[in-house]
């Protein structure tokens, strides 16, 4: 009988620690666009499957000069989902920027080198645009309509973020 609620308990755990090595297995630390798309088939196949409009395309040159930080999480849908668009439209538009860093956080929105803190990350992705390290925009999670119109709106002044309270 004992033998029978000890293998019970073993299997009902079994779900919950194969969940804990999953999680472990999530990147966190500044990683390259090509790195993502490779190692994280989800960020890949929305990258091949998304397909900018050229309106879209050309408001991404608001973005030049501009540094571009992105937090995600890779194992967050609405990175997977963001995270892509983002960078089929910075490949697309061929913007330059003066730098873009990706950086992946665990569950606890933490990266090794503090970042996430210092920035203040409560949900993911957040992309920053940052001009001599002054934030000039912050998307939050997901667009209020397209990203690209979103960040231009935003850096323009024709538009706000969506609010981290929310």
């Amino acid at each position: 009988m004992h033998y029978g609620i000890y293998l019970l308990f073993l299997m009902l755990l079994s779900p919950c620690l194969s969940a804990n090595q999953a999680n472990s297995s999530s990147l966190a630390g500044e990683l390259k666009a090509e790195q993502l798309l490779s190692q994280y088939p989800e960020f890949n196949q929305e990258y091949q499957r998304y397909v900018p409009e050229n309106a879209e395309i050309q408001a991404m040159q608001v973005l030049y000069g501009k540094s571009v930080l992105v937090f995600l999480g890779t194992w967050c849908h609405d990175s997977e989902r963001e995270v892509p668009r983002l960078l089929k439209l910075l490949h697309r538009s061929q913007v330059d920027l003066q730098s873009l860093q990706l950086i992946a956080v665990g569950l606890d929105k933490k990266d090794p080198s503090g970042l996430a803190q210092r920035f203040n990350l409560l949900y993911t992705p957040t992309i920053i645009v940052l001009d001599d390290e002054q934030e000039l925009y912050r998307m939050v999670e997901r667009p209020k309509g397209s990203l690209a119109l979103d960040l231009q709106q935003g850096l323009t002044g024709r538009g706000e973020s969506r609010d981290e309270s929310i």
